[in-house]
């Protein structure tokens, strides 16, 4: 994944007016043109596509309340949840504030990341040096899609005129038709088509490779919508799962794609429980039984409180259970945020080296960090220490561990395998599915400079390495 798209055809989120508001002090300041940008691009990741630019602040907040409302959630409440899980804040920093200065604070950190990623990207892949600073981020906006498009597609005379936003819905589709084109061989009249439309497409096209490479389906697949492509690839995913972790065998044309996604998800829960010390006979128990004694030893193992759950159905229990367990993991960060700078800044100073089965995986280098010298994997992006984690690219760890990595851009998930083991993470997201065991890392996977990063010492423990940390030579050793 080359690039992860800063917004598309328009900006989107929810919004508590930023003009004309006073904010705390601690509250960074936040551009008027900053924060529509950074409202446009929530609505456009929450709320069904539309064109953003016509409606008002206020109409935009309205249609994500009550998009998000659908899920038992509110703005307000998303807001504080992206502080929390994707920039660290805790709840005590967090108290005290108006829903006003946390979106305003959501804002200002979403705008620094995006700025950031366009500058690197940028330099990174286009050799193009950008003083940020000099212009607005719809101006940067701008300049960025400009340069994709020259670059990566040779288009340059549908360019006049155009604002950022309308460049972007051009980089977008004028990938989709590159992709169709050049990957599958596609020759039609593209215009006839919306962008939704070519996405379909080239959804169908990678269902029906999928099914022919992974499960050798030999059908003339032309008369199936993608939606009933996508069933059926989900239907031979779930029926493999069934078969090679639980050795059972089924007919995919005998159940329904939720059918065997449920039963499959019901193996995994028994699977978890018996992995708690759970002896009893679960075979009389419905699933949502089996879900929520799952929900009540998760919570006693990792909260531990006296919290009466009986107040809780499944779904809230669920909710509260991830609230809880990422507070109790913000804490200990917090606790241990002194001693993860010293590790930062020692590993900037002394550079990072990593060891696979003693090998020498990265070489030192002066001009850049770390710099792969095509031992096990040839890339100009190494390993990132960040809040005290080492993380690799997802390609790099599978890499070096002889394992299989693969991204699904539609859900950001990242699903690492190796023999029996295996190890599935969410870009933004610090819980994980370890061996079929639902767990909470005490890191995040993220995207820096177009590349997925992904948490070491977790992963590589759940496929089965060994790793050790040596303070005196600032390595890391990977050994399985």
């Amino acid at each position: 994944m080359k690039h992860k798209k800063i917004l598309a055809t328009a900006v989107l989120t929810g919004a508590m007016m930023v003009s004309g508001t006073a904010f705390a002090a601690d509250i960074p300041d936040v551009s008027r043109a900053d924060y529509r940008y950074y409202l446009e691009d929530y609505a456009w990741d929450y709320v069904e596509k539309g064109e953003y630019a016509y409606h008002t602040d206020e109409e935009l907040k309205a249609l994500l309340n009550e998009t998000l409302a659908k899920d038992n959630t509110s703005y307000p409440q998303l807001v504080k949840e992206k502080l929390q899980d994707e920039y660290h804040y805790t709840a005590d920093e967090l108290n005290g504030h108006t829903e006003n200065e946390l979106e305003k604070l959501l804002a200002y950190e979403y705008m620094q990341q995006q700025r950031k990623f366009m500058k690197d990207t940028l330099q990174e892949y286009y050799n193009t040096d950008v003083d940020i600073e000099r212009y607005t981020s719809l101006e940067l906006l701008e300049i960025y899609y400009e340069e994709l498009l020259q670059q990566d597609y040779q288009v340059t005379a549908e360019l006049n005129g155009k604002t950022g936003y309308e460049m972007a819905s051009v980089y977008d589709r004028t990938g989709a038709i590159h992709s169709l084109q050049e990957r599958y061989g596609v020759d039609v009249d593209f215009d006839k088509y919306t962008l939704d439309e070519l996405r379909d497409m080239g959804y169908w096209y990678i269902y029906s490779e999928q099914l022919r490479e992974n499960w050798g389906v030999q059908e003339d697949l032309s008369a199936y919508t993608g939606e009933e492509l996508e069933t059926m690839v989900s239907k031979y995913r779930s029926a493999g799962v069934l078969k090679e972790q639980y050795n059972i065998e089924v007919d995919i044309n005998d159940y329904t794609a939720a059918e065997l996604s449920e039963w499959r998800n019901r193996l995994d829960t028994e699977k978890a429980l018996r992995g708690m010390g759970v002896t009893e006979d679960l075979s009389d128990y419905r699933n949502d039984e089996v879900q929520r004694l799952w929900l009540e030893r998760s919570w006693e193992k990792v909260i531990g409180d006296d919290t009466d759950l009986s107040q809780y159905d499944n779904d809230a229990l669920y909710k509260l259970y991830l609230e809880k367990s990422t507070e109790l993991l913000l804490g200990d960060l917090l606790a241990e945020k002194e001693q993860m700078k010293v590790e930062k800044e020692a590993a900037k100073a002394e550079k990072l080296k990593i060891r696979v089965n003693g090998a020498l995986m990265y070489l030192p280098d002066e001009e850049k960090c770390c710099k792969a010298i095509g031992y096990l994997y040839e890339s100009s992006e190494a390993a990132v220490i960040e809040n005290g984690r080492c993380y690799l690219t997802c390609q790099a760890l599978a890499d070096a561990l002889r394992a299989e990595a693969v991204f699904d851009d539609k859900t950001d998930n990242v699903t690492m395998k190796k023999d029996d083991y295996s190890m599935q993470l969410q870009i933004g997201n610090s819980e994980c599915i370890m061996n079929n065991n639902r767990a909470i890392m005490d890191a995040v996977p993220f995207i820096q400079h177009g590349e997925i990063y992904i948490p070491v010492r977790p992963t590589a423990e759940a496929l089965g390495a060994d790793i050790q940390w040596d303070d005196a030579s600032n390595t890391m050793y990977i050994r399985y």
